[in-house]
């Protein structure tokens, strides 16, 4: 489910690091070649993963990443945008930070 598109706006509430959209991009995203089109959104939601978008990572990488945001370590992963398996890689990605990795 969308969240946002391009920006989101942070805030901590109960010690939670959280996302959502800028009031006046909710549900909107922008599709190359087609425009803006509404979606279906949700917010808030916790900040549990950060993506650096790349022109090369490795492959195996050796350990563990982090971003710092908002003075919190956040786990990272590296992926170049274009690849069409990006979107799978994420899912899965945070599919292993559910299940504690």
């Amino acid at each position: 489910v969308l969240v946002s598109d391009d920006r989101c706006d942070l805030f901590e509430q109960r010690g939670t690091l959280l996302c959502r959209p800028p009031e006046a991009l909710a549900g909107r995203i922008e599709v190359r070649g087609i425009g803006i089109i509404v979606r279906a959104w949700t917010a808030p939601v916790p900040v549990v993963l950060a993506v650096r978008l790349v022109d090369r990572y490795e492959r195996m990488p050796d350990a563990v990443m982090v971003e710092i945001i908002a003075g919190r370590a956040i786990e990272a992963i590296k992926l170049a945008a274009f690849e069409m398996s990006a979107p799978i890689k994420v899912e899965l990605a945070l599919d292993q930070l559910a299940a504690g990795r």
